[in-house]
C-alpha cells in the first residue's frame, strides 16, 4: 500500500501526469529548408516538436553538420529559451566529438554565436552529463556531433595494444538515449544526432552499410532524415533530405536542396525549384521565367524574382497536398 494518497501523488508527479485529451504544449523547430519542413511532421510545416530525438545520417561531406547548424539558426529565431550562465545566456548546446565546430561558417549559416556554447568533451559521458545538465536547466536545443566519434570512459586507461571491449561504446550512448529521450520531453526539447554509415561486417556482401551506434537508438529517433549528395557543380552541392524513418507524419518522403561551398544552404534557390515543379515558374530551353521575370538558369537571381510571392504560392501548394 502506497503511504501518500493518490491526490498527493498526482501533485508531485503532475509534470508526468496529463490527459489523452489534454495535449502537451509544444515549440516547433523548423529548418530554413521549406519542403522539408512539411515532410518531416504532418503539422503543417511548423517542424519538429519538442520532445523529440532525431538523427542526421549520411556519407561524409553529404550536409548532415550544415543542416545541423542550419536547425540551430532557425531555432534561436523562434524563441527558444535562454539559460543564464555567470557572463551571459545561451540558448544552444553544440556537442563537438569531432572537434571541428567552424565558427565563421556557422555564423555565415546564421547562428547567433554569442547564444551558442560549444563544448569538446573528450568522453561520451563527459558530453552526456553536460548535455542533460543543460536541458534540466532549460536549453531546448542540442546537436551530438558525432555518433561516430564518441570515446567511452573505459578507454581511459587503455594503451592501443588493448583490444577495445565488444560494444564499449553502444553503453553510454544507449544509457544517454533512454535518459535524454525522457528529459527532452519534459523540457521541450530537441536533440540532433549526427551519424555515419559503417561497413556492416557480419553481412554477406561487405558493400552493406549500416547505422554506428546503439541497437537501442534506432527506437529512440522520432525522426531519421538521411542526407545525401546527388551532385556537385564548381561552387555548389546538390543534396537530397530523405525521411528514412519518423513518427511524426509518413516516411519514404524526399526533397533536394543546394549548399553553396563556403556559404550554407541556398533557400531562394530552393524555393524557385519548388515553384518549377508545381508549375509557378516556366521553362524553355535554358530560360526560366516568371511573369514578366526571366533568368537564364535559377541559380543566384533570387534578387531578381519576387521572392516573398513565389514564397507564398509555394506554401500553398505544400500545405494542399
Amino acid at each position: 500500500m502506497p503511504v501518500k494518497t493518490l491526490d498527493a501523488l498526482l501533485k508531485e508527479h503532475d509534470k508526468y501526469v496529463s490527459f489523452a485529451d489534454e495535449p502537451k504544449e509544444r515549440h516547433y523547430f523548423p529548418s530554413g529548408i521549406l519542403a522539408l519542413n512539411y515532410i518531416m511532421a504532418d503539422n503543417g510545416g511548423r517542424g519538429i516538436p519538442g520532445g523529440s530525438l532525431v538523427q542526421l545520417i549520411g556519407e561524409p561531406k553529404s550536409g548532415k553538420s550544415t543542416l545541423s547548424l542550419d536547425f540551430i539558426a532557425q531555432a534561436q529565431r523562434s524563441g527558444i529559451k535562454e539559460v543564464k550562465l555567470e557572463d551571459r545566456s545561451v540558448n544552444a548546446l553544440y556537442l563537438d566529438f569531432e572537434h571541428s565546430f567552424d565558427p565563421l561558417y556557422a555564423e555565415l549559416l546564421g547562428v547567433d554565436l554569442t547564444k551558442l556554447l560549444v563544448i569538446t568533451p573528450f568522453y561520451a559521458e563527459e558530453g552526456f552529463d553536460l548535455a542533460e545538465a543543460f536541458v534540466m536547466k532549460g536549453i531546448q536545443v542540442v546537436v551530438v556531433d558525432s555518433m561516430g566519434m564518441l570515446i567511452p570512459k573505459d578507454e581511459e586507461d587503455k594503451s592501443h595494444e588493448d583490444a577495445p571491449k565488444v560494444s564499449s561504446e553502444a553503453k553510454p550512448l544507449g544509457r544517454f538515449i533512454k535518459r535524454i529521450n525522457a528529459l527532452a520531453d519534459i523540457h521541450n526539447a530537441v536533440i540532433f544526432f549526427i551519424n555515419h554509415y559503417r561497413a556492416n561486417i557480419s553481412a554477406m556482401a561487405r558493400s552493406e552499410k549500416k547505422a554506428y551506434g546503439a541497437w537501442l537508438a534506432r527506437y529512440g529517433w522520432k525522426l531519421t532524415i538521411q542526407v545525401r549528395r546527388t551532385g556537385t557543380e564548381v561552387d555548389r552541392a546538390k543534396v537530397e533530405a530523405f525521411i528514412e524513418k519518423t513518427k511524426l507524419g509518413v516516411e519514404g518522403r524526399k526533397t533536394n536542396f543546394e549548399i553553396v561551398f563556403g556559404h550554407g544552404i541556398d533557400f531562394d534557390n530552393h524555393i524557385l525549384t519548388l515553384g518549377l515543379g508545381y508549375g509557378m515558374i516556366q521553362k524553355k530551353h535554358t530560360w526560366y521565367s516568371y511573369g514578366d521575370y526571366k533568368s537564364q538558369g535559377l541559380t543566384n537571381v533570387g534578387d531578381l524574382y519576387p521572392m516573398d510571392e513565389i514564397r507564398e504560392k509555394v506554401i500553398a501548394a505544400l500545405q494542399g497536398e
